[in-house]
């Protein structure tokens, strides 16, 4: 089949005409090459011609002819006819020395063209399936099978907004998250979990979570790890104190704190200054002075919620004074 050459490298110096859509040529099948942009002798190369012959390497024709004149230039135009024997693809004889760049197929409103690139040509990728392959509006449905090795695994694009439905055909549906999460959106999970420490279910829940949450301990106890912060109302059940602790405690030196009593839990006290007192008494902290703790003259009390006996300090204007308390807890 004849053919006119389009894509070509002309080196006149080298006397060579590069066929680049060819990974080889055959020189039999050059047919006639001709300059039609020098003045000079125009056919460079003529099959019927000795003395316009040439010889081949590869994709490579070098010219008997003699171009490294001043009358041809590497830019010139060239007419270069070809002539290559038309494959049978039936029987796969023949050989195509050119690479396909398109091929022409029937189309409903008249021929289309499946193109391809002058640097890859046109890749066609056949595979022989056995059955039916049926796709509707690039919706495919494929069925997959195999050992896990070679199982076929299907990715749901990041931007997926559709529906996903997975059916284990009666068996066990496994979800690998690839080492990562995986995320379930606006949807009821429901998961009951069970096992040892270890190995338990943990769910965490959103930080802005608007939702209710349902916690069930399974009529065992309830961990919660870190600080709950909890908004609304928490009716809880108060417990009733069970301990009385009472003392009385003197300030040896007026002007030198003491603490009231050595550590010990309680929830709440009532302090009472001596009725023999002469001078005042003062109840603060370690920083309890007459400058700024609160003062109970003879017989006057104090009340109030208290953690612990040792946070209570006392001093005194009077050497010898002191006070009496009840604590309970």
């Amino acid at each position: 089949m004849k053919q006119q050459i389009q894509n070509y490298t002309f080196d006149k110096t080298a006397k060579t005409v590069t066929f680049t859509d060819f990974t080889s040529i055959v020189l039999d099948d050059v047919l006639i090459i001709v300059d039609v942009t020098t003045t000079a002798d125009r056919i460079v190369y003529n099959f019927a011609d000795l003395a316009k012959g040439g010889s081949v390497a590869t994709n490579v024709l070098t010219l008997a002819f003699n171009t490294a004149t001043a009358s041809y230039a590497n830019t010139d135009k060239l007419l270069i006819f070809y002539d290559y024997p038309e494959p049978d693809y039936d029987s796969a004889g023949g050989v195509v020395h050119q690479g396909t760049h398109g091929l022409v197929v029937p189309g409903s409103g008249g021929p289309v063209a499946i193109t391809g690139d002058a640097s890859n040509g046109l890749d066609v990728d056949v595979t022989r399936v056995q059955g039916t392959v049926a796709t509707s509006n690039a919706v495919t449905s494929v069925v997959g099978s195999g050992t896990e090795a070679t199982a076929q695994r299907v990715t749901i694009a990041t931007d997926s907004t559709g529906v996903l439905s997975v059916d284990d055909n009666g068996s066990t549906l496994s979800v690998d998250d690839g080492a990562g999460s995986l995320t379930v959106d606006n949807a009821a999970l429901s998961v009951v979990g069970g096992g040892v420490e270890a190995t338990a279910l943990r769910v965490t829940v959103a930080s802005d979570s608007t939702g209710v949450l349902s916690v069930d301990d399974n009529g065992g106890s309830l961990t919660v790890d870190g600080t709950v912060a909890v908004s609304g109302t928490v009716t809880t059940a108060e417990t009733v104190p069970s301990t009385i602790y009472n003392g009385n405690t003197n300030v040896t030196t007026a002007a030198t704190r003491v603490t009231l009593a050595s550590s010990q839990a309680v929830k709440s006290i009532t302090i009472k200054a001596k009725l023999a007192n002469t001078g005042t008494i003062y109840v603060g902290d370690t920083s309890v002075s007459s400058a700024n703790g609160l003062e109970l003259q003879a017989g006057e009390s104090v009340s109030f919620d208290l953690a612990n006996l040792n946070t209570v300090n006392l001093d005194a204007s009077v050497s010898g004074e002191g006070v009496r308390y009840l604590a309970v807890g």
